[in-house]
């Protein structure tokens, strides 16, 4: 797994010390060879794959934030590379992609009709998955994939992307005084998942800083729309502050070159009101 280029504190703290993330993976043996592989770390689901035909590769590979999937890569061909990827927005919405001429741009197509072997891949990963969670199929004991799944789809060179994470008060009182909290720059390959570690802090005047960690796991596609060619950065993972913070993360955008998307998201506090905001703005370098 590629990891960090490059993380700038933003005060003059230490950087901390971060242990690496304790991953799970489990794998479960269905009744015609077939095999299911979840993965976890420090509990956290992260994917899920499923080889349907017992062959030890794996064709359909489930991304998650949470419990919910947030994208599928599905290799319909049985090259070890994924053909076809949905990725779900947090409104729930699905956008599926594939390079339909191959130029190497995954370019937006319309979703699988119900008999077409992507969507059929699908449901029966789904059902694997379900059979296996419910205690169906006995642990299997073969070789494990590697913790990156294996689907990988170099569309072309990487892009310099660059994260800052601040906190907002919904008053406005802190909109003229953010609480900083992580500035990070990375590199999104398209068509091919990354997983990234991070040290970050909170710090406020008068406040001591706490200390924390950004676990997320990126992906990005490029995607044309009126003739622009954009890199469309799907997020999803966990921020975690001392005990100012632990919020799911799980946000898509499209960037261009020249502009910087901001995102705000709502933080409740233990009441289960929204008092603050998390501004996340994410621009191309």
């Amino acid at each position: 797994m590629r990891k960090i280029v490059t993380f700038l504190f933003l005060t003059c703290l230490a950087a901390v010390a971060l242990s690496a993330p304790v991953w799970t993976v489990s794998a479960r043996q269905g009744s015609d060879g077939e095999v299911y592989w979840r993965a976890e770390t420090d509990g956290l689901l992260r994917w899920e794959l499923a080889d349907l035909t017992g062959d030890g590769r794996p064709d359909v590979a489930l991304f998650h934030s949470g419990e919910k999937i947030v994208r599928t890569e599905i290799d319909t061909n049985a090259d070890g590379v994924a053909d076809r990827v949905a990725l779900f927005m947090p409104d729930r919405s699905v956008s599926h992609w594939r390079d339909a001429d191959g130029n190497g741009v995954l370019e937006s197509a319309a979703a699988p009709v119900n008999d077409s072997p992507a969507a059929v891949l699908y449901r029966r990963a789904v059902a694997l998955r379900y059979a296996a969670r419910d205690g169906q199929f006995p642990a299997h004991e073969g070789e494990l994939p590697p913790v990156t799944p294996p689907f990988t789809r170099p569309i072309g060179t990487a892009v310099s992307v660059q994260m800052r994470l601040s906190l907002l008060s919904t008053d406005g009182a802190s909109r003229r005084n953010p609480q900083d909290v992580g500035l990070v720059q990375f590199e999104a390959a398209p068509g091919r998942g990354e997983h990234l570690v991070v040290p970050v802090s909170i710090n406020a005047e008068g406040v001591a800083a706490q200390a924390g960690t950004l676990d997320l796991m990126t992906y990005a596609v490029w995607c044309e729309k009126s003739s622009e060619k954009r890199l469309r950065l799907e997020a999803a993972g966990r921020l975690v502050v001392g005990d100012s913070l632990n919020e799911e993360l799980f946000f898509v955008v499209d960037l261009t070159e020249e502009t910087t998307s901001a995102l705000h998201m709502p933080l409740a506090d233990g009441s289960g009101n929204a008092s603050r905001s998390l501004l996340v703005e994410i621009r191309r370098r």
